[in-house]
């Protein structure tokens, strides 16, 4: 008796072989270039970026300064920052040492947060922003490599 198959596995198969017998080629892409125009930087240790769903840039530096670039393409390679705003709501969140009282970590450290992660959402006249971040001090007991710094081990948000 001669075994049937179904016709979607017959397409399927004859799809797949198809593919085998393709030949592939790689795909090359242009280096871009970002001129800041004279508007600062973003050099603060990127953590994170995306697209918003206005057309603008948002990026999460470490520090946990947010900065909003409107850039304007020049040419396929050529890309211009035409204002940049900046946000600190994320860094001036207080940081804690781990027993609830101030931070006892020096000025830097204090008002700083690790910000590690950044998405964008809503719409382009609503972007909602979503951050995520930490206490800016790292060690945490003899195994943490900087000893017990008193840092907030509580302290993620987002």
């Amino acid at each position: 008796m001669k075994k049937k198959y179904p016709n979607h596995l017959l397409v399927c198969l004859a799809l797949f072989l198809g593919m085998l017998s393709t030949k592939t080629s790689g795909q090359s892409f242009d280096q871009s270039v970002l001129d800041f125009n004279g508007l600062g930087d973003v050099s603060n240790g990127v953590t994170s970026m995306m697209f918003g769903p206005d057309g603008r840039l948002y990026v999460a530096e470490y520090p946990g300064q947010i900065k909003i670039l409107t850039i304007n393409r020049l040419s396929s390679t050529n890309y211009q920052v035409t204002d940049v705003e900046v946000l600190t709501g994320v860094s001036s969140i207080p940081n804690h040492d781990d027993d609830g009282t101030a931070c006892s970590g020096g000025a830097f450290a204090c008002n700083s947060r690790e910000t590690t992660g950044l998405t964008v959402a809503g719409t382009s006249t609503n972007p909602v922003i979503y951050v995520t971040s930490s206490d800016f001090r790292i060690g945490a007991g003899p195994g943490g490599g900087n000893g017990d710094v008193n840092l907030d081990t509580n302290s993620g948000i987002i």
